[in-house]
């Protein structure tokens, strides 16, 4: 039983450490790799060497520096071919992180849930926003944003599998058709929901209400949508939800043209 289990935490920190590669854009050494990547030096040697053995990495000088091997050139080629504005998606979630001082997002679909692919936080510690963390479609604004470019048909059979799996975030009334929400965040072009969030810890928890704003990416068609969300606490983001939404609509201009 421990097995998939065991597999499934290596491939991800193999893919842990082409991603790394890709923000480095350098050879580098096993010791380097594991304390960026937060495991063990011992077994990030073993995972090393294993990529080594299947060619998915080289040594290619004298030292113990690692870099991706002639065998992931194709897959990179393809993967840039499908995601081609990502740098220019970076900029803009700096642009409006550092313009706001709010939290900052990109996310994209997987099924049900929305999964998180970056953020600019500054000292937000939560966990909902680390790379890979989900949060269910339903409820959320990010997910109200991505329904925007779906059929009636594909919303209906998205609300039915999530009510299956319990994929829901906070209270969601059933008897209301979600398909009107989506209209009118489609007629405005961006989505809003309030949220609530913990802070603190022991006894000096506290609820903090959240206001978060989301919209669409321009994107390459036939690849899934990726949502720009901004959220921070209601009192300094909802009164100024128009100014902030046309603060990320300018910045994703400006980006999107250079």
């Amino acid at each position: 039983m421990n097995q998939p289990k065991n597999y499934s935490k290596s491939a991800n920190r193999a893919l842990d450490v082409l991603d790394y590669f890709a923000r480095c854009g350098r050879p580098a050494r096993g010791a380097e790799i594991a304390d960026a990547l937060g495991i063990a030096r011992s077994s990030a040697d073993q995972l090393l060497k294993s990529m080594v053995l299947s060619g998915y990495l080289v040594r290619p000088g004298e030292g113990q520096a690692y870099f991706p091997s002639l065998r992931m050139a194709r897959f990179g080629h393809w993967i840039a071919g499908c995601y081609p504005d990502i740098e220019r998606y970076r900029a803009i979630v700096e642009d409006v992180h550092e313009q706001t001082g709010c939290v900052v997002t990109l996310t994209m679909r997987n099924d049900c849930f929305m999964q998180m692919m970056t953020a600019a936080r500054g000292s937000d510690d939560d966990p909902l926003l680390d790379v890979g963390a989900k949060v269910p479609v339903l409820g959320s604004a990010i997910g109200s944003a991505a329904l925007t470019t779906q059929s009636r048909k594909a919303i209906a059979r998205l609300v039915e599998r999530a009510r299956l799996r319990h994929a829901v975030l906070g209270e969601v009334d059933w008897d209301q058709p979600i398909d009107e929400e989506i209209r009118l965040f489609r007629m405005k072009g961006y989505s809003w929901r309030p949220s609530k969030r913990v802070r603190g810890a022991g006894t000096s928890q506290r609820p903090v209400e959240y206001w978060s704003i989301a919209m669409t990416l321009p994107h390459v068609a036939g690849t899934p949508e990726i949502v720009l969300g901004l959220a921070g606490p209601t009192p300094r983001v909802r009164p100024h939800e128009w100014d902030l939404v046309n603060l990320m609509r300018r910045s994703i201009r400006l980006n999107m043209a250079h």
